[in-house]
């Protein structure tokens, strides 16, 4: 088969200040078995009738604490559903067609007997010794949770732009306020939230709603978990009166991301374990690892706003959530593949390995886990095994641990064909000065081949795998093969200092300009002047590796007006070095 070889001209280099953690070096692996996620009825009967199921469920997922992810699989699954389920089923989770007490009945509306007003909610709690408040008859708790639902009011009507919730008139409370069910939830529930009505807002197909808050958050926090449920419940409602047709994952992992936005100090990255042990898993599966997980949404806000979340759900209001992700990212001039490439770089940056560039420290998000890890070569063609291959919008993280030489590795990969076009594989080396990285585009079978120099410099060199959204869903397609081998090193460049090519020239948009340094650490400074010799534009003052790189001038000058058409110089210095090209903008 055909093999597209790439060797370092390709790359993006960043350097931070912060010495990267390298994980402890594990044995060459071992085959790793995780379990498959459950499918949707498997988790009710799990939750509900667990005497039909003849085994008990061993899987690590993450427990289900929104009774909204419940009545999203209720709804899909219900048509499956064998009789003796069905009847298992409380009819708060019912759809409301199938419900026995009718379309109006809501369990909490029985249960609680009295009622705190704040300005916007009715909290309603009950006096039954099986469901009171905690330290009732002290009321502090719900009044906390009034404030709380208060906060939550405000931060989305003056703050993140996804409006209030409405009103939901004569039902359930009979005032003019939004209910809140404050009661022992069954079968471990923090809460849940419905979107009962119409109403009248921006959107054609709007729900006002209520939602329910446990009493008991078991072993958490329940300061905590207070807030944070509140939000996360409330969020729903708002959802709800921009679509109620969403996929459970978008609306989960949508309102998880809101409670880091409202209570930034206590909300706590629940579950993360079990998103980030298991980056292969499809990141929309609303059934399994990344649930409840908000990485995609934290990295697309660092990126693009923090209301980007909100504009995805202004667009719901029209359009399915795929459509209006793909339609929000267009007009911001990039596309969901190249999004999911760079997200999963972004979260092999994460825990001990964080390089104060990605997210955030205050997430406190853990390292995402390696599939496998290399200490010996030549490794022979090898593939993952135990269900770990990468599925669609999936990742994968292979390393490579390198001896202390200036030797070669050579990596290869043999895909799928039909892998072409919805598979990306990203080189990593790291070393304390920072990271490089290297794209990589497979060729025509699927396949590429990238020679990584000066394999010792680095700390550890990663192979990372990143499927596109919508890449084929079968093992054969996603099945790949990878190879290492240390290889002597050929220097293909012995020059001290100096530019090596500035293409396109003459150019309009944007010219590559491909520099070489001589020495590990060595400063480069590349400036670009005008022929009066002024200065128009620095493009970079750092530190860098011995070899190839590459730095793009876009034709704008220091304040980021674009520059006249006519010749400019560009010139590199490297320590006593110095190299200078000219080229020719036209505008």
């Amino acid at each position: 088969m055909g093999r597209m070889k790439m060797i370092l001209v390709t790359g993006l280099l960043l350097f931070g200040v912060a010495v990267i953690g390298v994980d402890p070096a594990p044995a060459d692996p071992a085959p790793q078995v995780t379990p498959d996620p459950e499918s949707p009825i498997d988790t009710l009967t799990r939750i509900f009738a667990p005497h039909l199921s003849e085994t008990k469920s061993s899987s690590p997922l993450e427990p289900v604490y929104c009774g909204v992810d419940i009545m999203a699989m209720v709804k899909s699954t219900w048509s499956r559903m064998s009789p003796e389920l069905r009847q298992h089923i409380p009819d708060v989770y019912r759809p409301f067609e199938f419900r026995d007490k009718g379309a109006n009945s809501e369990q909490g509306a029985e249960v609680c007997d009295a009622f705190l007003d704040s300005t916007h909610f009715r909290v309603h709690y009950s006096t039954d010794p099986a469901h009171l408040p905690p330290g009732f008859p002290d009321l502090q708790m719900v009044r906390d949770l009034a404030t709380h639902l208060e906060t939550a009011y405000m931060y989305h009507r003056d703050v993140s732009g996804m409006g209030v919730a409405l009103p939901d008139g004569d039902y359930g409370g009979g005032q003019d306020l939004i209910d809140c069910y404050f009661y022992k939830l069954n079968d471990g529930l923090f809460g849940y939230a419905h979107g009962v009505g119409r109403g009248e807002t921006a959107c054609d197909h709007t729900r006002w709603g209520y939602i329910a808050v446990t009493t008991d958050f078991g072993t958490y926090d329940a300061a905590s978990q207070l807030r944070l449920t509140s939000e996360h419940e409330y969020f729903h409602i708002l959802q709800y009166a921009h679509s109620s047709v969403e996929s459970s994952w978008f609306m989960e992992s949508t309102a998880r991301n809101s409670e880091f936005h409202v209570w930034p100090d206590f909300a706590v990255p629940r579950g993360a374990w079990a998103w980030m042990r298991h980056p292969y898993f499809p990141l929309w599966d609303g059934t399994g690892y990344h649930k409840y997980a908000p990485h995609f949404w934290l990295y697309l806000e660092a990126h693009h706003g923090r209301d980007f979340v909100t504009r995805i759900w202004d667009r719901c209001c029209h359009a399915e959530f795929e459509t209006a992700l793909i339609s929000e990212i267009d007009e911001l001039g990039v596309d969901l593949d190249a999004t999911l490439m760079d997200f999963a770089v972004w979260n092999y940056f994460s825990g001990e390995r964080d390089d104060g560039n990605h997210y955030d420290p205050v997430y406190g998000l853990p390292a995402v886990f390696q599939q496998a890890s290399y200490t010996s070569y030549p490794l022979l063609s090898t593939a993952l095994s135990g269900g770990t291959i990468a599925r669609p919008a999936g990742s994968n993280y292979i390393r490579f641990m390198g001896p202390a030489s200036r030797n070669n590795l050579q990596l290869t990969f043999d895909g799928h064909p039909d892998m072409v076009g919805e598979r990306a594989v990203v080189v990593l080396g790291v070393n304390e000065w920072g990271h490089r990285s290297w794209v990589l585009e497979p060729d025509t079978d699927g396949n590429v081949e990238l020679i990584v120099p000066d394999w010792g410099l680095f700390d550890y060199v990663t192979l990372v795998v990143a499927n596109f959204w919508n890449a084929p869903d079968d093992s054969i397609s996603l099945h790949y093969t990878y190879s290492a081998a240390e290889i002597e090193q050929a220097t293909e460049v012995t020059d001290p200092a100096k530019l090596v090519n500035c293409a396109p020239n003459p150019f309009g948009n944007s010219t590559r300009v491909v520099y070489y340094s001589p020495r590990d650490g060595s400063t480069s400074t590349i400036r670009v002047y005008d022929t009066a010799g002024r200065l128009v534009r620095t493009l970079i003052d750092e530190p860098v590796f011995t070899g190839l790189h590459q730095v793009v001038w876009d034709g704008k000058d220091q304040h980021g007006r674009m520059a006249a058409t006519g010749i400019y110089l560009i010139r590199l210095e490297n320590g006593p070095h110095q190299h200078t090209r000219k080229v020719m903008f036209v505008r």
